[in-house]
């Protein structure tokens, strides 16, 4: 670690000339400012990315979920089918992040790579989607983390009763706390991921040897090959493909990095490295928590999964028939769930800051703003902070509307994916060669991947509409589709009124930036040439 006088705080080593040099190289192509600092080298951004994902935190708290909708066999085919699926779309942006690597991500891919009559529309619709679906995610931690702050005084206190404006104001608590490690605590933000990455790592291991030794298991058989539909979709496939919201919740998320693109040194190299890398880690732990999971979920108590709220601290006590053991491994996850909480605020915050430098969204010229004694867009940081706020006080009115809300995370990231990849598709196929790339796959090999990441996604997105059950009453109802509309109603509006004369694409301010370039180029002058 050492410290720049310049800025006074530390980093994450010095960045050698070459990486400097590259970086600089490729803010000037994309003709953007250099206003945020290159904070993450590559063992920081890969503890960045394995805390974001938390895949196997998320497993173990949402893999029982998936038993009404094709049993165990069908969790755990089905979560392999989206990890080989979400491979693919992580494969694709990372090919893309290595040509573009900017905290815009999404949107200016499909700017730079769309047809040039559409690339306008298409970039700010998806800049929409990725911006709400990362502000759904930020609002939707503090709540795990809420629900696990009362799942831990249930379990210890049985008579308690959880009430509505005790999750909002825990969740505005854990929101707080978590905005304030990220404009407070940024100078050690890089060093606090290696530490969090090593807690990530112990709490795996933690929880998953007590369940294997201590658990009561069931067969092989009966785990990898009971396919159950007991929410009555009258097909063992129909809801094994309901199923699928359950492993993507846990797996999406796969460009939390991309909107580090300008904090990272050398990242048109280290920042798809990063990505390729850690979902294969990522992936492999989820994996295995998940078959962990069905193999120890046949004996856990219903009473204290109703108590608590959280089916896995009843597995968790199953296995070790202990509070005492069950109470800490269920801090060790919700002090990890913080740490997700952390990082989402930081990923959602650099996206809505990159798309308000682009003049995408209301009050842009605000949320732009780069403080300059930090280096950090503490406005959008605040507004993220805000948005959370808002959104918390719904629970006091219902937990469904809520969670309806927030379900947008899934539906806009897998649109912002989606689209990019088309976009990526689409230049393969019209014959322009593809913008320079450091990471770059054989053709063949680039198509095969970008159309079987397009493929799944479509997959994806349609059975993400779905209900959890056939007929649902209006609470059970996934209201996405609303959710869905009132944000393209919202941003058409706002296109009309505002955005049109204010969001040009990052293609068009990159095109200005070239002829700019050659302009000034000509008007050299050549001693001998007057």
């Amino acid at each position: 670690m050492v410290v720049t006088k310049r800025h006074g705080f530390q980093e994450d080593g010095p960045s050698t000339h070459h990486e400097s040099s590259i970086d600089d190289r490729d803010m000037q192509r994309m003709a953007l400012p250099a206003e945020l600092r290159r904070r993450f080298k590559l063992a920081s951004v890969i503890g960045f990315a394995c805390i974001s994902g938390a895949t196997w935190e998320w497993a173990l708290v949402s893999s029982q979920g998936g038993l009404t909708n094709g049993g165990s066999g069908g969790v755990i085919w089905i979560f392999l089918a989206v990890m080989i699926g979400m491979f693919t779309v992580v494969l694709s942006m990372a090919e893309m992040a290595s040509i573009a690597p900017s905290a815009a991500g999404q949107y200016m891919w499909v700017s730079e790579l769309g047809p040039p009559g559409a690339q306008r529309v298409l970039s700010y619709f998806v800049g929409w989607f990725a911006a709400i679906g990362w502000q759904g995610a930020a609002a939707s931690n503090p709540l795990v983390l809420a629900q696990h702050v009362e799942a831990l005084v249930a379990l210890n206190n049985p008579t308690f009763e959880v009430k509505g404006w005790m999750t909002s104001l825990l969740m505005i608590a854990c929101a707080a706390l978590a905005t304030c490690v990220n404009i407070y605590g940024i100078r050690f933000l890089s060093s606090l991921e290696a530490i969090m990455l090593a807690l990530h790592v112990v709490g795996f291991f933690a929880v998953l040897i007590p369940l294997w030794l201590m658990g009561e298991r069931s067969t092989t058989h009966d785990v990898f090959f009971t396919f159950e539909d007991n929410a009555g979709w009258g097909s063992i496939g129909t809801a094994c493909l309901v199923g699928l919201l359950g492993p993507i919740m846990t797996l999406i998320g796969g460009d939390s990095t991309v909107h580090l693109g300008e904090e990272i040194r050398d990242a048109s190299r280290t920042l798809p490295l990063s990505m390729v890398f850690t979902s294969l880690m990522n992936y492999a732990v989820g994996f295995i928590m998940t078959i962990t999971v069905m193999y120890v979920s046949s004996t856990f108590d219903q009473t204290i999964a109703d108590a608590t709220g959280e089916s896995y601290v009843a597995v968790i006590y199953a296995a070790t028939g202990s509070k005492t053991a069950t109470t800490i491994l269920t801090v060790l996850v919700l002090v990890l769930f913080f740490c997700t909480a952390i990082n989402t605020v930081t990923t959602s915050s650099r996206q809505l800051f990159a798309f308000a430098r682009d003049g995408g969204l209301p009050f842009s010229n605000i949320l732009a703003k780069v403080d300059p004694r930090t280096g950090l867009p503490i406005n959008a940081l605040v507004t993220t902070f805000g948005v959370t706020f808002v959104l918390s006080w719904i629970i006091c009115g219902s937990s469904i509307a809520f969670q309806n809300i927030t379900s947008i995370t899934i539906v806009g990231l897998l649109l912002s994916y989606g689209t990019t990849i088309a976009t990526m598709l689409y230049r393969r196929w019209s014959g322009v060669p593809l913008p320079a790339a450091r990471w770059r796959y054989p053709q063949a090999f680039g198509y095969t991947v970008n159309v079987l990441a397009l493929c799944f996604v479509a997959v994806a997105f349609v059975f993400a509409y779905f209900p959890t059950v056939p007929g649902p009453s209006a609470e059970s109802m996934n209201w996405s589709v609303v959710v869905t509309v009132a944000v393209v109603v919202a941003a058409t509006v706002y296109y009309f009124i505002r955005a049109s004369s204010t969001f040009e694409g990052p293609a068009v301010r990159m095109k200005k930036a070239e002829d700019d370039s050659m302009v000034a180029m000509e008007d050299i002058v050549i001693p001998g040439k007057q």
